[in-house]
């Protein structure tokens, strides 16, 4: 699986002029030194590293595509992927995730009377923006179960009636799998936790709010539940949850 791994650099002691990636996948940093007897300080730092999911090789035609649903939620997702994939000439483009949840920052908030831990949706896009990566969209978001969904049914891995299942009413069933090995990234269904996710536009104007549960069994929040969730009505007065950016490339 094609894996992206950002490190971060910081040099003192100069002016930086340019830089160059050469061939062999090394990089040439030109700097205009202050001190031509002072060598510079160099310190780097890897960031997340981020794995491809290949949603350009999902098509109707993959197994996982001729179930037919009998559940509601079901339902949903296929036409929800079928419209996906029509609005996208049956090649949905690639994008990245994080291979480890826990190596990224989430911003984490709870969600509280003011919203989703008192910052707006563009809020959240902005901060998203400002490690480099942006919120996952609705439709990526999709596509990215409808992977799952494809790498579970390949090879008779599970029954496509057994796939659905678990991605649509129960996915507490999907932690006796190893993610890593299955999807290429460690598993993100973590019971507390629901994830902020914007339309393909990443409009400010509300979002959806998908996966997590609000208390200790994943099935009552499968990660096929997905809830158009404005500012104007996040107030209401339920269940604390956890509030996290999905975070994608």
């Amino acid at each position: 699986m094609k894996k992206e791994t950002t490190y971060n650099m910081t040099i003192s002691g100069g002016t930086f002029n340019d830089f160059r990636v050469n061939n062999d996948g090394t990089v040439t940093i030109t700097m205009e030194m202050h001190d031509s007897n002072t060598p510079p300080t160099v310190t780097s730092e890897a960031g997340p590293t981020f794995v491809c999911i290949p949603t350009s090789k999902i098509s109707i035609a993959n197994d996982f595509m001729w179930y037919v649903p009998t559940d509601v939620q079901e339902i949903e997702l296929k036409k929800n992927i079928l419209r996906i994939l029509g609005d996208n000439e049956n090649c949905f483009p690639d994008f990245f995730i994080p291979e480890d949840f826990e190596k990224v920052k989430l911003f984490g908030q709870p969600k509280t009377s003011l919203g989703y831990g008192s910052a707006s949706c563009d809020t959240w896009i902005n901060s998203a923006e400002q490690e480099g990566c942006t919120l996952i969209t609705i439709s990526q978001y999709t596509m990215l179960l409808a992977y799952m969904l494809k790498v579970l049914t390949e090879n008779e891995m599970w029954k496509p009636e057994h796939a659905w299942y678990a991605i649509c009413q129960d996915s507490e069933q999907l932690n006796s799998l190893d993610w890593e090995k299955t999807f290429g990234f460690k598993n993100f269904l973590t019971a507390g936790k629901k994830y902020l996710i914007p339309d393909d536009t990443r409009s400010t104007l509300g979002c959806y709010m998908a996966s997590g549960g609000i208390n200790d069994r994943d099935s009552n929040y499968p990660l096929a539940r997905i809830i158009r969730d404005s500012r104007s009505d996040c107030g209401k007065k339920d269940a604390p949850y956890l509030v996290y950016g999905f975070l994608a490339k």
